[in-house]
């Protein structure tokens, strides 16, 4: 109450004229509201569980297309240094004229 600028015994000492049929009312919007907001959370909650889901496993494969990509290219760098080796040596029984 003192956050807004009301002291409690400003508040106690003037008479307040409630209606509690307006108490009521204003408790059942509060109460559908809060429900409302808990409902959205629990949806929220699960798409951010989701995203978290999709990122690992996006994450997961993107490393393994990068390892595949290496593997790949270390086969063929190895493939490309045999055939060179088989190319250039040097074979004793073909004569040079």
């Amino acid at each position: 109450m003192s956050k807004i600028g009301v002291s409690p015994r400003e508040f106690l000492d003037k008479e307040v004229d409630m209606d509690l049929d307006d108490v009521e009312v204003n408790l059942g919007e509060i109460e559908t509201e809060i429900s409302k907001i808990s409902v959205n959370n629990d949806k929220l909650q699960r798409s951010h569980n989701d995203l978290v889901e999709y990122k690992i496993l996006l994450d997961k494969s993107e490393i393994e297309s990068q390892k595949v990509g290496e593997r790949h290219l270390q086969d063929s760098f190895a493939a490309g240094g045999v055939l060179f080796k088989q190319e250039t040596s040097v074979d004793p029984t073909i004569q040079v004229c």
